[in-house]
């Protein structure tokens, strides 16, 4: 336990005010690791608690020993449901959070910190803390020129900004006045009326939070804003207090939209495959994508076509946002550079880029009609068949002469993969309409068992669908087996059960793949093969989850593991066990590896000579014997050897060297007998 902290002799900080002041308001680091709760503190966290009082502060604490000395008793539950939540999210890589502590001083100062943590690595969290304390607590007038509040605004990646609860600029930092500065043309000033400096748009979404922080409210939203390119940002809005008095109001805005548009995508895709699993209308489920893309790019109105059976033309399959008077005056377009983007990239299998399609001559056909109804740039990708076959395509229209972005490029590159293998899905099953039956297509194309599990919101599992290949691991009919989970599972081992359970549990916590070997009981199996399991999850909106997955026999890939693994252990032991040195060189005469049965008959460790050349080691005499034999064996010769002599110490040793290829004819094997005596 620490000691309690003391002060000088005068019961004075023996710190300079000076020095306090400017401790107090560094950004304070520190790494904790989950597991051990051991809590390391960089320079700047050791230097804030000096500041504190602590006169002798550590760079490593217990996370409750920290806090029972550091942190305000009222705060402490604050601590350890934050810790929870780190432990909850130990391997995502998406986890952050921000909170607020009260720390401590030695003569009893309350002092207020934001706290911003991050996962460093699994298992470990990274964070730093910033001193509030000056926009929590004020005397007399809330001062915004504090060194504090500059240090708090400027030290964040957030874009900052304080004002009144009715609107008026105070205090900001150098991110946020970029922003304005860029996208609005605004000069910043103290007593700037921001009500009266953003757009409409920005005033109707930024208005409410701002009411109800003058309330005394926080909140924390996402909104989306177009600057003009589309942003999704994630606002912090805070009411600072003086005497119950709401003085002004705190806005931290961050910059989301990349991990908002992949989480976004990634959502938009399990959707998509899980309707498609479940045997939606092919249009219903390229709505859905388009929808969901154009969610995601504002600036897309998106469509998709797909080629008419025995015709050189192309007809529209999904096209959610574009006029319905549009698609019926282009209702068949043949597949022919000259007819539109779409036309163009079906003919030539490319991506067709038509950033201005007045310009263009892709588009004399469809110009005209195009830009009556606002389009005047088209982007198409061609949708490919896995036999080269031209299926359909994928694109964008634009209502200004458009550039596309890097984004945006990569949202097409992987939409058109899910539309290439929707399409052709529906090219090859038009006629089947049972989900069983397209499970059995997809599972035909797998070496493993493909199966599906529903489990609802109460926790009862069962398999809607096992692929017929089971039945080959099994050993039985399909039918024998049935759906009930709990009797499927129990043909596994039952040593096997817990950790499947485990795993299970795990991969639905943190909501990524499972992945788990396991052999079968020995009357179902008495080879006892063993299986590899890999599986996925779908969240439903109504609480339940389907588990899509597929069990491979990686039986074959273990047994030849563990031969490798046997063999070169055996080996390793049968040349330990002779009485001669033996070498293994390389092409280039370099020593690759060694054995001897007492490594100190090397004259000099193992580390001194492998990986260096013979020809560096060893007198030209040597040296023109081996090189020599080297020749004889690669003039078909099996075995060559010859005599050498070495001095060690005050001993003249002669020793006999034989030399074989080894099979694979890059290495030599070289075995030294020593016959001195």
């Amino acid at each position: 336990m620490l000691e309690e902290r003391k002060l000088s002799e005068d019961g004075k900080d023996q710190m300079s005010p000076s020095s306090r002041v400017s401790c107090l308001n560094v950004v304070a680091g520190w790494e904790l690791n989950l597991d051990t709760l051991e809590f390391v503190l960089d320079h700047s966290h050791m230097m804030l608690l000096m500041a504190l009082g602590e006169q002798q502060p550590s760079s490593r604490y217990g996370l409750l020993e920290y806090g029972k000395c550091f942190v305000a008793d009222e705060d402490i539950p604050v601590m350890l449901e934050k810790l929870e939540y780190a432990r909850a999210n130990r391997d995502n890589p998406d986890y952050i959070d921000r909170f607020e502590l009260r720390l401590m001083s030695a003569d009893g100062a309350v002092y207020y910190f934001l706290i911003n943590t991050w996962l460093l690595r699994e298992g470990v969290v990274r964070g730093h803390g910033q001193n509030i304390t000056d926009l929590k607590v004020t005397r007399d007038q809330f001062d915004f020129s504090s060194a504090t509040v500059r240090t708090m605004l400027e030290s964040t990646t957030d874009h900052v900004f304080i004002c009144t609860d009715v609107g008026t600029l105070i205090s900001w930092n150098s991110g946020f006045e970029s922003v304005m500065n860029r996208f609005f043309e605004v000069e910043l000033t103290k007593g700037l009326n921001l009500t009266e400096a953003v757009p409409e748009e920005i005033y109707q979404q930024w208005m409410p939070l701002l009411s109800s922080a003058g309330e005394g409210v926080k909140s924390r939203v996402e909104l989306d804003v177009y600057l003009p390119d589309f942003y999704h940002l994630e606002v912090s809005v805070s009411p600072i207090k003086t005497n119950e008095t709401v003085v002004g109001v705190s806005f931290f805005i961050r910059d989301i939209t990349q991990k908002w548009r992949k989480k976004s995508w990634e959502s938009l895709e399990s959707k998509v495959l899980e309707n498609a699993y479940r045997n939606e209308p092919l249009t219903d489920v390229f709505d859905m994508l388009l929808t969901g893309i154009q969610e995601i790019a504002p600036s897309m109105t998106c469509y998709i076509t797909r080629k008419i059976e025995n015709k050189l033309a192309l007809e529209w399959v999904s096209t959610p946002s574009l006029p319905p008077s549009y698609i019926a005056a282009t209702s068949e377009i043949p597949i022919d550079p000259s007819c539109g983007s779409c036309g163009l990239s079906a003919s030539t299998m490319q991506p067709a880029f038509v950033r201005d399609i007045r310009e263009h001559s892709s588009w004399e056909k469809y110009r005209d009609i195009t830009m009556l109804y606002g389009f005047y740039s088209c982007y198409s990708f061609p949708v490919i068949s896995k036999d080269g076959r031209i299926l359909g395509t994928l694109g964008a229209y634009f209502r200004d002469p458009h550039d596309a972005t890097e984004h945006e490029l990569a949202i097409w590159q992987r939409a058109v993969n899910l539309v290439g293998i929707l399409l052709e899905k529906e090219n090859n099953e038009r006629e089947v309409l049972r989900k069983s039956n397209q499970l059995d297509e997809i599972a035909a194309s797998i070496p493993g068992v493909l199966y599906m599990i529903r489990m609802d919101p109460d926790g009862t599992r069962e398999f809607e669908y096992i692929s017929k290949k089971a039945s080959q691991y099994l050993g039985r009919p399909l039918d024998s087996i049935g759906r009930d989970y709990k009797s499927v599972v129990s043909l596994m081992k039952a040593e096997y059960l817990p950790d499947l359970q485990k795993e299970l549990e795990r991969s639905l916590r943190d909501k990524n793949d499972a992945e788990f070997e396991f052999s079968l009981r020995e009357d179902i199996n008495p080879e006892q093969h063993t299986y590899k399991l890999l599986s996925s999850h779908v969240f439903k909106e109504d609480g339940s989850v389907y588990t899509y997955g597929t069990i491979f026999d990686i039986t074959g890939q273990k047994n030849t593991e563990s031969l490798l693994k046997t063999s070169k252990e055996e080996l390793e032991i049968i040349l330990k066990c002779l009485d001669d040195l033996v070498f293994v060189v390389d092409a280039d005469h370099r020593f690759v590896d060694a054995f001897s049965n007492d490594e100190s008959r090397f004259m000099v460790g193992k580390d001194s000579f492998i990986g260096r050349s013979l020809v560096d080691l060893f007198p030209p005499k040597i040296t023109s014997q081996y090189m020599h034999a080297i020749e004889t064996l690669k003039n078909g010769q099996e075995t060559a050897s010859f005599y050498y002599e070495m001095q060690d110490s005050d001993q003249r040793n002669f020793y006999r060297a034989q030399i074989k290829t080894v099979p694979d004819k890059s290495r030599y094997l070289v075995t030294v007998k020593d016959v001195t005596t």
